[in-house]
């Protein structure tokens, strides 16, 4: 290639530019290690409900290449039981030290499918926190309950310190944090960050707590009447008080994780061990999160005293990861 003296000055000038611009731009720092951004026990009183999107296209898979994610989902969701664990309060942890460097409050705690995604356009992440953790390296908490935000734009912070309690503000259909880290202004999965020096950036201490499960239970219990459309739609299913006349005795389940092809069994049993009702079906799609039930009906006679039990067993599809699991809930119905 031939370059114009006339022009070769200019090139120079902004090689030289360009070159001054690379020289002064900040280092990227050493990785943070980061502890849980929420004070609980995953995959006992809170879940991931979903991981980082590994797919630059246009579909979607985790970094072991399940499908617990969406399509484009920058980060990774911690996710509570229901609204009850919600009010009660459960705190969000800054997961490294570092400076704030944003925050908002103010947005209503409400599911995003009630209100419409019109009504928080262009705050998707609800109330949240921004944390610089050094040079290159920041994460980004969102859905924070309205009015929990208890830190300010410019203070430091240290791992573990509570910003604020965990809600349903913005882009949200169920009570969760969703967290995001940044690498040089890239959100990147802290599961599996593409560094060979640090291929995940959770303590050591953490990695046997975060394993990762094909299929959760999350949540199960006892109605006495079948979920309505609404309840099921919008995952506000809660349990009733079963009474020894209640015309009607369901078991349900909550599950995060469902994946095409595995086999879903529901059994509940009565106080002598006999099956009351069961149902099994073969998952048709993918979803990362469902409900399913099984009930009876009574009869002519009371619901005998003693203990009910409800159990889902989940079997993998063939070929799928993971192994059989089940999970019981129990339930003592009294003679009174």
């Amino acid at each position: 290639m031939r370059i114009s003296l006339l022009f070769a000055p200019l090139l120079v000038a902004a090689l030289s530019a360009a070159a001054h611009a690379q020289s002064t731009k900040p280092a990227i720092g050493p990785a943070p290690q980061l502890s849980l951004p929420i004070a609980c026990t995953v995959n006992v009183d809170c879940w991931i409900a979903k991981y980082f999107d590994a797919d630059p296209g246009p579909g979607a898979r985790d970094y072991t290449d399940g499908p617990r994610t969406n399509d484009r989902h920058r980060g990774t969701d911690f996710a509570l039981r229901d609204l009850d664990a919600m009010e009660a309060g459960v705190p969000v942890l800054a997961s490294a030290d570092g400076m704030v460097r944003g925050r908002r409050d103010g947005m209503d705690d409400v599911n995003v499918r009630t209100i419409g995604l019109d009504a928080i356009k262009g705050r998707d992440c609800g109330n949240g926190v921004f944390i610089n953790h050094g040079p290159g390296w920041a994460t980004q908490y969102c859905h924070l309950r309205k009015g929990s935000v208890r830190v300010a734009t410019g203070q430091a912070v240290k791992a573990g310190d509570v910003i604020g309690l965990v809600g349903q503000s913005g882009r949200a259909e169920f009570p969760h944090i969703h967290l995001s880290v940044f690498r040089d202004g890239k959100r990147i999965d802290p599961f599996a960050t593409g560094d060979a020096s640090a291929p995940q950036l959770w303590r050591a201490t953490l990695r046997s707590q975060l394993r990762y499960e094909p299929v959760s239970v999350f949540d199960g219990g006892f109605r006495m009447t079948a979920p309505e459309k609404e309840e099921t739609r919008l995952g506000a299913i809660q349990d009733q008080t079963i009474s020894p006349n209640a015309p009607t005795l369901f078991y349900w389940t909550g599950l995060f994780g469902i994946r095409a092809g595995d086999k879903i069994k529901q059994t509940l049993l009565g106080p002598d061990g006999r099956v009351l009702a069961e149902h099994e079906a073969v998952q048709k799609k993918n979803q990362i999160r469902g409900f399913r039930w099984v009930g009876k009906k009574r009869g002519a006679r009371s619901w005998p005293a003693g203990d009910y039990i409800g159990r889902t067993t989940v079997t993998p599809r063939p070929g799928g990861p993971g192994e059989t699991k089940s999970w019981e809930v129990t339930l003592e119905v009294t003679g009174r």
